[in-house]
């Protein structure tokens, strides 16, 4: 299959992404390749699936699930509660 998604029976990596920031749990945020890298390590991706994560944490702080530090470093919006619109109006 020519599939550029998920594999089939792995979650989304908006989840993995999720689940690496809960668990790695630091206050200042965590850089994307140390998020990759936890993926590579937790989850059986292919090699070539960063561009794809990638896009997935852009997508994932566009909504407000992620925070984004001024430095770069990502982590978990409390605040969020599900929805797709972010209630900060910039």
């Amino acid at each position: 299959s020519h599939a550029i998604d998920e594999e089939p029976g792995l979650p989304s990596y908006e989840i993995m992404l999720h689940h690496a920031l809960t668990v790695l749990n630091d206050p200042e945020g965590v850089v994307p390749k140390n998020l990759f890298a936890w993926i590579a390590v937790h989850y059986p991706v292919q090699s070539n699936f960063r561009p794809s994560a990638s896009q997935a944490l852009q997508k994932a702080f566009k909504r407000g699930r992620f925070e984004k530090t001024k430095d770069g470093k990502y982590r978990l919006n409390h605040a969020w509660e599900g929805g797709t619109v972010s209630t900060r109006h910039l």
